[in-house]
C-alpha cells in the first residue's frame, strides 16, 4: 500500500514497509531514514477491536502537541524524531528518524536492572 503524506512541506509517497509494531508501520526513506506513520483507527489490525482503535485515536491526538514539542537538541544516543510526518489536512501522523540498524543491543541494555531500576 502506497500512503501520500506531506514531509516538510512536500507531498512524498511512502512505499516501502520495512516493520511494523502495535501502533505505528515504519516505511523506507533512502538508506539512513524512516518514516514513522501510526496506525489510524481504521487499520486493518484494528478492525474488531474497540478498544485499540479509542487507543489510536487518543494517541493521534496527543502527538498533535506531544511531538511539537520534542526538544531540539536531545543526547545523541536518543533516536529523536526529525520532521514531523503530516496527512494533507495537515495533522500529524507521525515523524521521521535516523534508521538504527542494530537497536537489538540497545534494547537489552536500556531493559537491564542499571536503567529500569527493576521495574522492566
Amino acid at each position: 500500500i502506497i500512503m501520500e503524506v506531506i514531509i516538510d512541506g512536500k507531498p512524498q509517497k511512502l512505499k516501502k514497509v520495512i516493520g511494523q509494531g502495535g501502533t505505528a508501520v515504519i516505511y523506507a526513506l533512502g538508506s539512513s531514514k524512516v518514516a514513522k506513520v501510526f496506525k489510524m483507527p481504521d487499520h486493518q489490525d484494528y478492525l474488531h477491536d474497540q478498544i485499540a482503535q479509542e487507543g489510536a485515536k487518543m494517541r493521534l491526538k496527543e502527538m498533535q502537541k506531544k511531538l511539537p514539542a520534542f526538544p531540539n537538541h536531545p543526547p545523541s544516543e536518543v533516536v529523536a524524531p526529525l520532521s514531523m510526518i503530516k496527512e494533507k489536512k495537515g495533522r500529524i501522523i507521525g515523524y521521521t528518524m535516523s534508521l538504527v540498524k542494530d537497536f537489538t543491543s540497545s534494547l537489552f541494555v536500556y531493559s537491564s536492572s542499571q536503567y529500569c531500576d527493576g521495574r522492566c
